[in-house]
């Protein structure tokens, strides 16, 4: 891909395009506007005090950009006028979805989900119970939806009811693309691509050829689509299948071995974490933060068979949430979750 100038130094964290050539970024303070493919950006509103974390238009006249400390502001002529809305919470807003210019949802952090029906004009909560955060809201129709905190949750009544819907070996997931409300794909951690095609019963697993972490998905037809991640990974699919580049998940983790949950779980700050392994092996077992960077290797050595514990303590770290991976020769076995609660 080729650099485009944005005229900006400030942090830009949302795009949205409604055709080939209109396209919008929300950031730090800023909105940015193009109508040439991205040769050149405009700003169309700046606000001081706020950190735009998402943008969306359902259509090419109606959108929404949503951000820090509860702000919505919403335009019905293509960004040339802005209107603040109320959305009556201080939450920061990562993540936004419209499925017509009437309905739509927005997330953000402490797992607050806001819907309205009406254009923004009412914002009802929908709070996901024990989410910390919601880094990814996605409707396929006006009833079914997903949330996405690392882990799916669904819906099937507009966010009403969220229902925890786990994945097949799943290690934490970043994004979510649904082609039809039957078919999606999810990536994450360490290479992890999870795809359905009966609305999350069941799971293709896909491990990308890399150990870094996928952190974007989008599909542009049923068959062809783009993950992207970390050390500048591309990997792409025409055939709505395997994407090319990519190996079956089963010939990566090897049989027997096995990582267990944390415990406790939330804890703070020490937690005990467990692992078998059938054979002797050189074995890894590291800590990352929700970014995917590593914060603590425990374990970085060669192992005899057998069953094993490590004690994490995390009194340097901030809350949050946090991941723990273990290796076998260099090969992912699984990934996990923790929660450091202080």
């Amino acid at each position: 891909m080729e650099p485009q100038i944005s005229n900006t130094n400030n942090f830009l964290h949302s795009v949205f395009f409604t055709s080939l050539t209109t396209g919008y970024i929300a950031g730090d303070k800023i909105i940015l506007k193009t109508t040439d493919k991205g040769l050149n950006w405009t700003k169309l509103y700046q606000d001081s005090s706020t950190v735009f974390g998402t943008i969306y238009f359902p259509t090419s006249q109606t959108g929404w950009a949503a951000g820090s400390y509860g702000k919505i502001i919403s335009t019905t002529n293509a960004g040339a006028n802005w209107t603040t809305q109320q959305s009556g919470t201080d939450d920061h807003f990562v993540s936004s979805c419209f499925i017509s210019p009437q309905a739509g949802w927005l997330s953000g952090f402490f797992g607050r989900i806001l819907k309205t029906t009406n254009s923004g004009v009412n914002w009802t909560s929908q709070s996901i119970v024990t989410v910390l955060s919601i880094n990814k809201i996605l409707f396929t129709t006006l009833s079914e939806g997903w949330a996405l905190n690392f882990e799916p949750y669904k819906t099937t009544n507009g966010g009403m009811n969220w229902i925890y819907t786990p994945i097949s070996n799943s290690i934490g997931m970043f994004d979510m693309y649904f082609v039809d409300s039957n078919t999606g794909y999810f990536c994450g951690f360490h290479g992890a691509i999870r795809k359905t095609t009966d609305a999350g019963t069941t799971w293709i697993l896909d491990q990308a050829n890399t150990p870094d972490n996928l952190k974007a998905v989008w599909f542009v037809s049923r068959d062809t689509g783009w993950v992207v991640g970390d050390q500048g990974n591309i990997f792409k699919t025409t055939t709505g299948g395997t994407p090319v580049g990519i190996v079956n998940n089963t010939s990566v983790i090897p049989n027997g071995f096995q990582l267990y949950q944390n415990y406790p779980n939330p804890f703070n700050p020490q937690t005990n974490i467990s692992y078998f392994i059938p054979k002797s092996n050189f074995v890894k077992l590291k800590v990352f933060d929700i970014l995917g960077k590593e914060v603590k290797v425990l374990i970085n050595e060669f192992q005899q068979s057998g069953s094993y514990s490590v004690s994490f303590d995390g009194t340097n770290l901030s809350s949050g949430i946090y991941f723990y991976s273990l290796y076998v020769d260099e090969k992912n076995i699984d990934t996990k979750r923790m929660v450091l609660l202080k």
